[in-house]
């Protein structure tokens, strides 16, 4: 029987952000493939089964010489890395990997293959290009000087907070930025040249490829969402009357924040104009008080709901989402969750990169956000609607169900023919 070890920062159960949405799939599908007792996990967060004193938290005279050391002076670690390391982890990761001999390791980013050696085995998942990331957050910050992006994200909990409020000055930010997108450039070729890769979105894997011609092996993975079978319901046209738009996502994520800010300060009173009874619907945590003041100025227009248990209620409601995000990465699983309902989106290109999604067939792709008060009206036509509607329905039925997941992660994770490659 095949053995899988899982090693992490965080336990994916809690699925509050898009790498443990993905990691949770992964995680799912091997335990149900080759057994629960068979897929061993390791994490500094959360519970890790049997191994959960294995990744200790480096304390802060540690993270701090790291950071000095590893990343500011020698440049051979980014700062994501050098937070975690220390001799102690690395000795006890790979005594785990001695003791469970596993058949297939899953790597959570370049935090954890900093601390594996080259292994046949052995499959990082690199969730997106980060390095790619902070190239886009650079070019923000140099066009939208008082933007606030908190380009440390989530990772902050991390880092020691005096270091972390050094790092909030916006000088020292752009400064550390810069340095840490060519660290975790170096650190991606690095990994790819190591392991055998995932990134979930496939035009990174293109780019990632290029960058070496030494890599192992670059595979884009589809996120396994889990979602129930459903049948297309989006057959009322009072859906459509309802002139209802959803814009998704935690606002605490750099752009899912600075772009619904920037679009509701541009757009509002051009998209009223057109659509005078447009109701636009704000699902997710921690809704900035830019955002709130906006609301506030157009009660009848805008409607905060925060974190909403049942997405699939407020889509049944809606007659198309919008994503105008004006910079980002990697796939927003947010547009695959309006997919699987049949729900049409409307959209910049970053919000559907990575996504097999075309123009006019199954989706609307805009970048000039002036043009989407226009098509917002046209989505409230119901033949349109209609059109759009079952096309990305079809694409979600074609490449994210779980019937189609499932054969993609049974070529991703064979066990046998992995290893079997491996020796050729």
């Amino acid at each position: 029987m095949s053995k899988v070890l899982i090693i992490g920062i965080n336990n994916p159960s809690k699925l509050d952000n898009g790498k443990s949405v993905v990691m949770n799939g992964v995680i799912s599908f091997l335990k149900q493939r080759y057994g629960e007792k068979n897929v061993k996990s390791v994490f500094f967060s959360g519970e890790s089964n049997e191994y959960k004193d294995v990744l200790v938290k480096p304390g802060f005279f540690t993270q701090s010489r790291n950071i000095l050391l590893y990343s500011l002076l020698l440049r051979k670690k980014a700062i994501q890395e050098a937070v975690f390391y220390s001799r102690g982890n690395t000795k006890r990761i790979n005594n785990v990997i001695n003791d469970v001999n596993p058949d297939l390791i899953i790597i959570d980013t370049i935090r954890i293959a900093q601390f594996i050696p080259e292994n046949n085995k052995a499959i990082v998942y690199l969730d997106d290009l980060f390095s790619i990331r902070y190239e886009k957050m650079l070019e923000i910050m140099s066009k939208h000087e008082s933007v606030d992006l908190n380009s440390i994200g989530n990772f902050g909990k991390f880092i020691p907070n005096k270091v972390l409020n050094l790092m909030k000055i916006k000088a020292v930010e752009k400064f550390l930025l810069r340095i840490e997108k060519n660290l975790v450039f170096k650190s991606e070729v690095k990994t790819a040249e190591k392991f055998q890769t995932l990134l979930i979105n496939e035009n990174e894997v293109n780019v990632l490829s290029d960058r070496s011609m030494k890599v192992v092996g670059i595979n884009e993975i589809r996120p396994f969402l889990n979602l129930e079978p459903t049948v297309l319901s989006r057959r009322n046209k009072h859906v459509v009357n309802e002139k209802r738009f959803i814009f998704l996502g935690s606002m605490n994520i750099a752009h899912n924040r600075v772009s619904i800010i920037h679009f509701l300060e541009t757009q509002m009173q051009n998209i009223i104009t057109k659509i005078p009874d447009v109701k636009i619907v704000l699902i997710g945590k921690h809704a900035p008080t830019e955002v709130r003041k906006i609301a506030e100025k157009h009660p009848r227009n805008i409607e905060i709901k925060g974190f909403v248990e049942c997405l699939e209620d407020e889509f049944s409601k809606a007659t198309a989402m919008i994503a105008p995000l004006i910079f980002g990465t990697g796939v927003k699983l947010k547009v695959i969750d309006a997919l699987s309902q049949g729900l049409p989106v409307i959209s910049t290109d970053y919000g559907v990169e990575g996504i097999k999604l075309t123009h006019g067939e199954n989706c609307i792709v805009e970048n000039n956000l002036d043009n989407y008060g226009e098509l917002m009206l046209q989505m409230t036509d119901w033949k349109k609607n209609q059109i759009i509607s079952q096309g990305s329905y079809d694409i979600f039925q074609k490449y994210y169900s779980a019937g189609s997941i499932n054969k993609h992660y049974g070529t991703l994770f064979n066990v046998g023919e992995i290893n079997a490659n491996k020796k050729k």
